[in-house]
């Protein structure tokens, strides 16, 4: 089915629940000009390495979510990306989405995310981070009333709650909270 793909020029292609491994149907020269929306979500995918071979110029929109996707070095290749959904995938490291000029919105929920330092950048550049707290970390946990915490001296992190922003920082034995809107 998807071999019958290779003949036919798409603005948007929609793969879902196919159990799909491999993508390279995707480097297709009838792809390069025309494909600007990408559905792949409830796959099987764990290797994306291979898409800094394609030329996916016109790609803007790529849904990945439910995949076994650990790697996203190689999404940057795609540079008028402007919303990518990698929710529920295996990814830790998220700084190659700093390199997607375009990039308007991303969908993070369900990874191991641990350095939220590179969301709170894609934050600060303009972009819509959606799930970048809801990690299956298994050193995250609810936090429990009633219960103290320890940080080590250094640790930043952000807690949401609603629309506020509760900034905690440690430094020089010093911890100091802020909240914002």
């Amino acid at each position: 089915m998807i071999s019958t793909l290779a003949t036919v020029e798409l603005k948007e292609l929609s793969l879902v629940n196919m159990n799909i491994t491999d993508i390279s149907f995707l480097n297709n020269p009838n792809f390069e000009n025309s494909l600007q929306r990408l559905d792949l979500r409830n796959n099987q995918i764990s290797d994306m390495s291979i898409l800094k071979d394609f030329n996916l110029n016109e790609m803007e929109v790529m849904t990945l979510s439910s995949n076994q996707i650990a790697d996203i070095t190689s999404i940057p290749y795609l540079k008028n990306i402007s919303s990518i959904s990698l929710n529920d995938n295996n990814i830790s490291d998220i700084s190659a989405l700093l390199d997607l000029p375009k990039l308007d919105t991303a969908f993070l929920g369900n990874n191991n995310i641990t350095d939220f330092r590179i969301g709170e950048q894609l934050k600060n550049q303009g972009i819509s981070i959606y799930g970048l707290y809801n990690q299956n970390n298994s050193e995250w946990k609810d936090i429990e009333l009633d219960k103290e915490y320890e940080f080590e001296m250094g640790d930043n992190f952000n807690i949401h709650i609603g629309n506020t922003v509760i900034e905690v920082e440690t430094e020089d034995g010093k911890v100091k909270i802020k909240a914002k809107e």
